[in-house]
């Protein structure tokens, strides 16, 4: 089955258009979304995470439920109170495979371990009295290391997973210890391409070296020793030439040069359409081919032009069936085929395949003389040339 569902995925998303050839020429590249609704069975419209795991599934993580997608159906797991096997709890935050192709779940409420040939969930949840249990059950991310070092990041520090799997070192803020955390609360958890461990806080940018399991703290520019005050970092990606892009809360986007230890700020500027749509960042993704999206409250999504030094936009526009389906993007993720998946608030999951720019598509629209039914069922040509459609459900078309 598994492997029936893998090759229908790549057939229909072979390939990726160069959006960086796009910026060359400093044109808007078209995007046409297919939309994964409700209807199509996801179990709810607001996604906080996308993954896709080595078997070819594509996993949504929502704000009711964890939805595994084979291209035609969703499989829904959702917490059960008169199950321990289950997931801890339906609000997913992030999603990994470790590996040992294991999938792990991360939800406000506990972290999952999935057992696929058993089809259950070992969890792991905060307990007061036992230290080396995870530190907080509100868990934010997880990384596995290239020393097989199972980090996993929450809203009370940072833990490092025993290698027996039963229980954690705990990382945490000291005041009175230099070195540590600047604040428990982790929003994201990122290993560069140098396998460099940074962590988005509340209060912050950290650095953490596995070795001396020391952090170094790096404050935004303009910000305040507040923990809410403009320093609250959401997500953290790296681009090709390995400085790191930084969504903020409601701060906009930050370019860190590692090497110059530099902060580049880009917000939202009421009267310049080119600049960044909104300055509360929830997504980040940085594409095969080096191009760089965004994802913000209702400011949908961006596409960064470095020509320029300028975004173009992606919005929710109703008289246009192909557009963003919502204007909060809270999700990006882009598959082993070069599709773009974008996770929405309120509005499912947004698909561009690039394969499909190949072919010109006529649909049923809002708009004078538009295809009557997208049902076709059968065409004929005429000695004129004229096409004639048959569709089913809203009569003969004359193209």
């Amino acid at each position: 089955m598994a492997a029936k569902i893998k090759y229908i995925l790549i057939f229909i998303t072979a390939g990726f258009i160069s959006i960086t050839s796009c910026n060359a020429q400093l044109q808007r590249p078209k995007l046409n979304f297919k939309h994964i609704t409700t209807e199509q069975g996801l179990s709810n419209s607001t996604i906080e995470a996308i993954y896709q795991d080595s078997k070819g599934f594509i996993w949504f993580g929502t704000r009711d439920g964890l939805n595994r997608y084979d291209g035609y159906q969703m499989e829904v797991y959702r917490y059960n109170a008169k199950d321990t096997n289950s997931i801890s709890d339906n609000y997913i935050r992030f999603i990994y495979e470790d590996k040992s192709k294991t999938l792990w779940v991360a939800t406000i409420n506990g972290l999952n371990q999935f057992n696929r040939a058993k089809n259950k969930f070992t969890r792991y949840k905060h307990d007061t009295g036992n230290p080396s249990s995870i530190s907080n059950n509100f868990v934010t991310g997880i990384h596995e290391d290239l020393k097989g070092n199972f980090w996993v990041s929450t809203f009370g520090g940072l833990n490092l997973l025993n290698s027996n799997k039963k229980g954690f070192v705990q990382f945490q803020h000291n005041p009175g210890k230099t070195n540590g955390v600047n604040v428990d609360q982790v929003n994201y958890i990122y290993a560069d391409k140098e396998e460099n461990l940074w962590l988005g806080t509340e209060g912050g940018l950290n650095l953490f070296d596995p070795e001396t399991k020391k952090f170094t703290p790096f404050t935004i520019p303009g910000s305040t020793n507040n923990i809410r005050a403009n320093n609250v970092i959401k997500v953290i990606e790296d681009d090709r030439k390995g400085n790191l892009w930084l969504g903020t809360e409601d701060n906009g986007l930050f370019l860190f040069n590692k090497d110059k230890k530099a902060f580049t700020r880009y917000t939202h500027i009421e009267k310049d359409s080119s600049s960044l749509a909104s300055n509360l960042v929830r997504s980040i993704l940085v594409d095969k081919k080096g191009n760089i999206w965004i994802g913000s409250v209702n400011g949908g999504l961006d596409l960064y032009n470095p020509n320029s030094n300028s975004f173009f936009h992606y919005q929710n526009e109703p008289e246009k069936i192909f557009s963003l389906s919502q204007r909060t993007v809270s999700a990006l993720f882009e598959d082993n085929q070069g599709n773009l998946w974008v996770g929405t608030h309120r509005g499912g999951i947004n698909l561009y395949t690039p394969q499909r720019e190949k072919f010109l598509l006529y649909q049923q629209g809002p708009e004078e003389n538009s295809l009557s039914y997208n049902d076709v069922k059968s065409f004929c040509e005429d000695s004129k040339g004229n096409m004639w459609i048959g569709t089913d459900g809203g009569g003969l078309n004359l193209f």
